[in-house]
């Protein structure tokens, strides 16, 4: 996995589906784009990482790898990868990753996966 600088992307939930912008942008061009009147945005941070693919990894993700499917989550002191137990994995001691979705887009695929 590919280590990049820190990026953010936005989803703002007062659209239908959800819509995401601003992925990729570095932090002073993502921040600038923010409108102080979008009360209903949720802002995710990018992990640094990509998968198996070269897809950024962000917290909010669902991840693939053989032993099953897991949501990328901050924990204090870095990013996890959550199973549908809850159950903590670090998201560095894997190589085999890949990106499936996200909980904006596919909210469900967690529970769809089990």
């Amino acid at each position: 996995m590919k280590v990049n600088r820190f990026n953010f992307r936005a989803w703002d939930n007062l659209t239908e589906p959800p819509q995401m912008f601003g992925a990729g942008w570095k932090p002073q061009e993502f921040w600038a784009s923010i409108h102080p009147a979008s009360c209903d945005v949720i802002i995710m941070q990018s992990t640094g990482l990509t998968d198996k693919n070269g897809v950024e990894i962000f917290e909010g993700d669902f991840l693939s790898r053989p032993s099953g499917a897991y949501k990328v989550v901050w924990n204090r002191d870095g990013f996890y990868m959550e199973n549908p137990c809850g159950s903590l994995i670090s998201i560095l001691e894997s190589e085999r990753l890949l990106v499936i979705g996200n909980i904006h887009e596919n909210p469900k695929l967690l529970e769809d996966q089990q």
